[in-house]
């Protein structure tokens, strides 16, 4: 009998299959973070639920104007304007933003520091799908982590016996995962311009601690305009878990918007720069190349 012989694969399968590869090898490699962050920010809001007590938010509540650095005081004898107070407003955004930085700014500059950026390039695929492709992981990577926060303060809730609103803890975990993305996005983009991971996010993460910086001192001194320059001021403007607070939906379009634009600079970058090379080099290439076929012609 003849073996049958196997159809080819057509090109939109290869591509899907190609897609996938990268796609499932980029987001294995951030299981431990995701399992890490996830699981240990679940476990730090529902411990702090749990401590919502009546005592607690009695005692804070009246301490709570002299730290307004560390957040804007609102709703702050309910339990959850005590937990967005103490530890939504700056502590975890803080904390969960530098693991994406450093994941934004190896995107790329990992695999060419590696060695491996050539190898993953062999195949037949575009720069853009394989940047593509691994900014996907890395978003669903951070929505994982934002279902893991909401099932932990869900989980607090219940616990405390208060009322159980699991669209608004899932609202708060996306919240969170946006800035976070908004700062691997501008890692992303600082990279093309160092040959460095490390540089790129050296750069990003004082960036970010600038901006908890200027947040802190637009609050303390009462809307002063520097709060309008940090990422903070437009993440604060959205306090979920409160049911009374005024949202400002279109502050999370803007820090969405401007994520998508550093992911489609860098994007558009990777693809016109050399393996290796700085973005913008080129330029000079180009203006070397003019200068010599004049000199040529002279």
């Amino acid at each position: 009998m003849s073996r049958s012989r196997q159809r080819p694969r057509s090109p939109d399968r290869r591509w899907a299959m190609m897609f996938r590869s990268i796609w499932s090898k980029s987001l294995r490699d951030y299981r431990v973070a995701i399992l890490a962050w996830g699981l240990g920010l679940a476990l730090f809001a529902a411990i702090d639920f749990a401590e919502s007590t009546p005592t607690t938010l009695a005692v804070v509540g009246s301490l709570a104007q002299l730290f307004r650095f560390l957040g804007d005081p609102y709703q702050i004898q309910t339990p959850e304007g005590f937990i967005t107070w103490r530890i939504m407003e700056l502590f975890v955004p803080l904390a969960i933003s530098f693991w994406p930085i450093l994941a934004g700014a190896r995107l790329v500059r990992g695999e060419e520091e590696r060695g491996t950026m050539d190898v993953l390039l062999a195949t037949p695929q575009s720069r853009m799908h394989l940047l593509l492709s691994k900014i996907g992981a890395l978003v669903i990577a951070l929505l994982v982590i934002a279902l893991l926060f909401a099932l932990g303060i869900v989980a607090g809730e219940a616990r405390l016996g208060a009322h159980v609103d699991g669209v608004r803890a899932l609202l708060a975990g996306l919240n969170l995962s946006l800035l976070a993305f908004f700062f691997s996005c501008l890692a992303l983009l600082i990279s093309q311009f160092t040959t460095s991971r490390a540089v790129s996010a050296g750069w990003v993460s004082g960036l970010l601690l600038l901006s908890v910086l200027l947040d802190s001192t637009g609050r303390l001194l009462n809307g002063s305009w520097v709060q309008y320059l940090s990422p903070f001021y437009y993440y604060n403007l959205n306090r979920p878990l409160i049911p009374s607070f005024p949202d400002q939906p279109l502050a999370a379009v803007l820090l969405a918007s401007l994520a998508v634009l550093f992911a489609g600079a860098s994007l558009l970058l990777f693809a016109r720069r050399d393996i290796g090379g700085l973005a913008f080099s080129w330029l000079g290439k180009s203006a070397n190349g003019n200068h010599q076929a004049m000199r040529s012609l002279s």
